[in-house]
């Protein structure tokens, strides 16, 4: 649960936000164009992570409820993520890679160079 009305899921090459009081669905698309492999909520549920699938897949990071882009984490693992996690206090967020490296990150998400601020 995003907050008290909305779930975030996947679903193969989207992912999804859907009120579970109004019904509707927001549906939106993998960036990286391979599908989605994971997501992760931060624990104050202001940003959640995308973490995608493909060569070289990245992990988009955005702010909630904008759903403005706010970070790309770029070169973590080789084709896909299998899992992605905020740390409990918000300041790290860990990924797993699947096959075929496997890669265990830990990320200072919010010193990474790709930042994006639209304010």
């Amino acid at each position: 649960m995003i907050d008290n009305e909305n779930l975030i899921y996947a679903c193969g090459m989207t992912y999804h936000i859907m009120n579970i009081i109004t019904k509707e669905v927001k549906i939106f698309f993998s960036k990286d164009g391979g599908g989605i492999g994971a997501i992760g909520l931060h624990p104050s549920k202001k940003y959640f992570a995308v973490a995608e699938k493909g060569q070289f897949p990245n992990i988009y990071i955005y702010d909630y409820p904008d759903l403005r882009l706010y970070r790309i984490l770029k070169k973590g693992t080789e084709n896909s993520y299998s899992s992605v996690n905020f740390s409990f206090n918000g300041n790290s967020l860990s990924s797993v890679g699947s096959f075929p490296d496997y890669t265990i990150a830990i990320w200072n998400w919010r010193q990474v160079c790709s930042k994006f601020n639209f304010q």
